[in-house]
Order: C-alpha cells, then sequence, then structure tokens
C-alpha cells in the first residue's frame, strides 16, 4: 500500500521547494491537504507526480510545482476574498482555504461540486463555498473579489472575470493564445475603475479548460 502522506512529502521537498516556493504556509498547505483524494482511485498513486492528472474528463490537476508557484506568486493572505475558477472536485480550493479569508468556487458540474463539497466537509474547510455556473461568466453575486485563481490555461485573460476584481484585485492563471504559442503564467491586477496591468510571471503550460479555449478549438 502506498504511503501518501511519504509521496506528498517527497512532491513538496523533492518538486516544489525546488521550484523557488519556499513560503511556509504555503508548502504546508500542499504537504497536508491530500492531493490523492481528489483524483479518481485508479489514480491515486500518480497524484504526486510531476505531471496532470486527469480528476474529469475535462478538468485535471496541475503539476504540484505549477501550482504551488502560482499560489505563491499570487500572494494569497487572510484578507483574501477568492473566486477559484474551473477547479474540478476541488484540491485548488482546499489548498487556498488554509491561506485565505474566505473562497467561492465555481464549477460547471453539478457532480464535481457534489465529490468536492464532501471533501471539503471532510477537511473542515468551512470557508469554502461550492457554486454551479457557467465558467466565462464568473459569479457576480458574491463579487468584487481581490483574488481570481484559474485552474488551466486560457486563451486570454477573461474579460467577464477581471470586471469582478476588487480594485487593487488580480487575476492569475496561465495564458496560451494557440497550439503553437508558449504558455505562461500571468498576473492581472485591476487599477481605479477600468484599468488593468498585467505582467508575465513565468513560463508554463497546461491543457486548456475548454470554455476558454482559442475560438474554434474543439477540446475534449
Amino acid at each position: 500500500m502506498q504511503n501518501f502522506d511519504m509521496a506528498r512529502k517527497n512532491m513538496v521537498e523533492g518538486q516544489i521547494m525546488p521550484a523557488g516556493v519556499v513560503r511556509a504556509d504555503v508548502l504546508d498547505r500542499f504537504l497536508r491537504v491530500p492531493r490523492e483524494d481528489f483524483v479518481p482511485v485508479n489514480l491515486r498513486g500518480y497524484a504526486c507526480l510531476d505531471s496532470d492528472v486527469s480528476v474529469d474528463t475535462d478538468r485535471f490537476l496541475s503539476p504540484p510545482a505549477l501550482h504551488a508557484r502560482m499560489i505563491d506568486a499570487a500572494s494569497p493572505c487572510e484578507s483574501d476574498v477568492v473566486l477559484d475558477v474551473g477547479g474540478g472536485t476541488g484540491y485548488g480550493a482546499a489548498v487556498l482555504s488554509g491561506l485565505v479569508g474566505s473562497v467561492v468556487a465555481l464549477e460547471s458540474s453539478q457532480d464535481r461540486l457534489d465529490r468536492a463539497q464532501a471533501l471539503w466537509r471532510s477537511l473542515a474547510c468551512r470557508n469554502v463555498t461550492g457554486v454551479r455556473g457557467d465558467l466565462r461568466l464568473g459569479y457576480p453575486e458574491r463579487a468584487p473579489y481581490t483574488l481570481i485563481f484559474i485552474n488551466g490555461a486560457v486563451a486570454e485573460p477573461p474579460p467577464r472575470l477581471l470586471e469582478q476584481l476588487f480594485p487593487g484585485g488580480r487575476l492569475v492563471a496561465v495564458v496560451r493564445e494557440t497550439d503553437t504559442t508558449p504558455g505562461r503564467v500571468v498576473m492581472v491586477r485591476r487599477g481605479a475603475g477600468d484599468v488593468w496591468s498585467s505582467c508575465d510571471l513565468f513560463d508554463a503550460s497546461c491543457p486548456w479548460i475548454p470554455e476558454f479555449a482559442p475560438a474554434g478549438r474543439f477540446v475534449f
């Protein structure tokens, strides 16, 4: 039987820390949240490897080092109100729940939300609220957000989500314009009014979230 506690320890020490993530509370979340519980049973042994892991037909967990670097770059804090977009079975929201004030986890599938909510309850993630809806529209009912985190690649930072940022808030996502364009992690910050600034943080690549794929591209 695989020792998942040891697998997560090796994941943190062998992948996440060498990628430059040293913030203690971020490392602790990746150590403590049972990543293996958020994937199908037959894939639990692959959960902590340095690769994407499918959790459903169109959702996946990003490689641990990429996920941790994105969270670290977002500089989450206890006052943050977060919109977590396309998180599948809820792993990203579970990690964020111990770093921020509250998380709204937006998913399009009720089945995925049901599984996520059961896992959040088991982990006492009491500050996470799961909502079902169109990812492209965000969740304006709880806006504005100080942080929006997208769990997959987008062709461009989604305008409807940017509108839901609080002034000074930030959106973090992997941006891939086309199949042949290198991916990169981008942070967009909202200034006063309808003013945004964007900066590329580091190169990265992961599958698109189908709702945010380039126009005309079919994604399984």
